[in-house]
């Protein structure tokens, strides 16, 4: 399932596309604010910063930690006036980001330890693993009702509960079916959820 892996797709090819992706949208960045190109860099970093290594080690959580707190600085700093999200805004995505690098790897864990592909997800025991992604859903949803206020309430508390739900069931379904790709795409369920949530908060805030 992956072009450039079985052979389908030239590196040098592959490596052209990059080159002009990351310089297109550096400048498009900029071109918005400076401050976008900033953390449009920071983005990118991270995503090259996993595949070039530390997806094997036991930092690997760290690009998706970074990656995904900077989605949320890309979309204000790009907004009129510009300005930085709150603290907990990107320590939400930086949550989001870890959770579903667990979520992804759960799948393929033991395939990834065959090839040598050791990061922290795939250090853990599978239940550990688990638990962290409801753990950290968790954690996310209590940092949204917390900060989002009084008023936001009615919209955070279903929203954070859903997104908490959504995960165990995540949770409990790789522990029974150990290769179904539901994890992942639930995953990304709880942190639509929560981005519901943050919208609700800045909406009513």
């Amino acid at each position: 399932d992956k072009p450039l892996v079985a052979g389908a797709i030239p590196r040098t090819t592959a490596w052209a596309v990059v080159i002009t992706a990351t310089t297109l949208s550096i400048a498009l960045s900029v071109s918005i604010n400076p401050r976008v190109g900033l953390w449009q860099v920071v983005f990118l970093i991270s995503g090259f910063a996993y595949n070039a290594g530390l997806k094997a080690t036991v930092f690997s959580a760290v690009p998706y930690a970074t990656g995904f707190a900077a989605l949320p600085a890309l979309v204000s700093l790009s907004a009129k006036p510009p300005e930085l999200p709150a603290w907990w805004v990107m320590l939400v995505g930086a949550i989001l980001g870890v959770s579903a690098h667990f979520a992804n790897v759960l799948p393929d864990g033991e395939s990834d330890k065959a090839e040598g592909i050791r990061g922290l997800p795939q250090r853990l025991p599978r239940v550990f693993t688990a638990a962290a992604l409801v753990g950290l859903t968790g954690v996310a949803s209590a940092l949204l009702i917390w900060q989002g206020g009084f008023a936001s309430i009615w919209v955070t508390i279903p929203v954070g509960v859903a997104a908490v739900f959504v995960s165990i069931v995540a949770a409990v379904l790789t522990l029974r079916t150990p290769l179904t790709l539901w994890p992942f795409r639930l995953s990304i369920v709880a942190a639509g959820l929560i981005a519901v949530g943050l919208l609700g908060v800045l909406r009513l805030t």
